[in-house]
């Protein structure tokens, strides 16, 4: 959408989150996250808590339903009867620590916000240089 100025809106996505480092947030409670030209935001609204990670250092995103981020992050696959059944997709979002280490954050919506999360991982990828290497 465009501006008044021209400059794009940026409206940021409702997701839940699950865990990582991010002191002063609850698992499964709702935050706010945008995606900017140098950061991803992440906030909390009450209390306000706001946590900023450059985009740089998020090296890839893996959207997974629930039942296969259970299965592959917690070793268990889960089984919810299908009238209780919420269609969740889990975000985790890996990245480079400040000092250094490979960490990971991990969100949760609905498929509605997957679309969104593919949106914003496409465009965080999109800017990346080439790479080479050997394993």
């Amino acid at each position: 959408t465009m501006g008044l100025f021209g400059k794009k809106k940026l409206i940021p996505m409702i997701l839940n989150f699950y865990e990582g480092e991010l002191q002063g947030f609850q698992c499964n409670f709702p935050c706010e996250v945008l995606l900017t030209d140098n950061v991803l935001w992440i906030v909390r609204r009450n209390p306000y808590i706001e946590v900023k990670l450059d985009r740089k250092r998020i090296t890839s995103i893996d959207i997974l339903p629930e039942r296969e981020y259970m299965a592959k992050f917690k070793g268990v696959p889960i089984e919810i009867p299908k009238s209780q059944y919420i269609h969740k997709d889990f975000y985790v979002i890996y990245y480079m620590s400040k000092d250094g280490e490979n960490k990971q954050l991990v969100l949760w919506g609905t498929s509605g916000e997957s679309l969104k999360v593919m949106k914003m991982r496409k465009e965080l990828l999109s800017q990346r240089s080439p790479q080479s290497y050997e394993i």
